[in-house]
């Protein structure tokens, strides 16, 4: 695990869940922290090994919502889809905005992240997604 000082700046530390693993066989457990991959044996090969029966992954779904179909990043349908459901739904910009500028993280450099994230405006986030080639061409917006 981690403390709570800690947050998200170190990486997980198994032990602590293990030994409880270990102590409590029969008690179903869920790691939390550091999936990123749906492949990463180092986390993920202790933790089945142990008998943990789930892992949660906030950070790791909020950066790729395909992580568990074995995806390294969003495809570009993830962007689509976010954003249809966002409309459809009224979604506020910041909060998908926000969203959006996670999913961009492990593909764009930091410079072009914070461009994103400077975009004030619904049509602007979809023009600068647009001009990635992560959204089709046409928007409600464009006509």
């Amino acid at each position: 695990g981690r403390t709570v000082s800690q947050r998200s700046t170190s990486r997980v530390d198994l032990g602590p869940l293990l030994a409880v693993a270990q102590a409590l066989p029969l008690t179903p457990l869920v790691h939390n922290g550091d999936v990123f991959s749906s492949n990463d044996e180092s986390l993920l090969g202790p933790l089945r090994e142990a008998g943990v029966g789930a892992v949660m992954a906030a950070r790791g779904l909020l950066a790729n919502p395909a992580l568990f179909a074995g995806y390294t990043s969003a495809p570009s349908a993830c962007f689509a889809d976010y954003v249809d459901l966002c409309m459809e739904h009224g979604e506020q910009y910041l909060t998908m905005r926000r969203h959006l500028s996670c999913m961009l993280a492990p593909i764009l450099p930091r410079g072009m992240r914070h461009e994103f994230i400077a975009v004030k405006s619904l049509l602007g986030a979809l023009e600068f997604l647009q001009a990635l080639d992560l959204l089709p061409g046409t928007t409600p917006f464009s006509g």
